[in-house]
């Protein structure tokens, strides 16, 4: 499929906050660490964004490699399995991606999605996004399909 959009951001990826129930209270999780990363990712969008726009598909496919630095060698491409979540890494590329008009209605612009966390050398931190049209159709799982 083509390709829309790649974008690099480097930095120490952060989770969107998610505000907390505690008893009967709603306690935010906010955090400046995830607002500076968020202010990073939105930039990288800004300087990725394509010139003069792009024919907006009818769904896009998004992949997301997060790399996290490790001095251990051993370590270095092998899959991340620490918090933070995938999910919630995601979550906040995405709301950047809207933010900036590259998911106009938002995460259901999003047909599929592909998250991988791996571990990296110190210094090469950050997300890779790959933003591309989705295909028209798709196959059903067959365990789904109607016999």
């Amino acid at each position: 499929m083509p390709e829309i959009v790649t974008v690099v951001a480097r930095g120490t990826p952060r989770p969107q906050p998610r505000p907390r129930m505690f008893g009967r209270r709603v306690v935010s999780t906010a955090s400046p660490l995830a607002k500076a990363w968020r202010d990073v990712v939105a930039a990288s969008v800004r300087r990725a964004r394509p010139v003069g726009g792009v024919a907006w598909p009818s769904g896009v496919e998004l992949e997301a490699v997060f790399v996290f630095g490790t001095k251990d060698r051993n370590r270095h491409g092998m899959h991340h399995l620490h918090r933070p979540d995938a999910d919630n890494l995601v979550k906040l590329v995405m709301d950047v991606l809207q933010d900036h008009g590259l998911l106009p209605d938002g995460d259901s612009d999003v047909a599929a999605l592909k998250v991988r966390k791996v571990w990296g050398r110190p210094g090469t931190e950050g997300v890779v996004i790959h933003l591309r049209a989705a295909p028209e159709q798709s196959q059903l799982p067959p365990e789904l399909s109607a016999a």
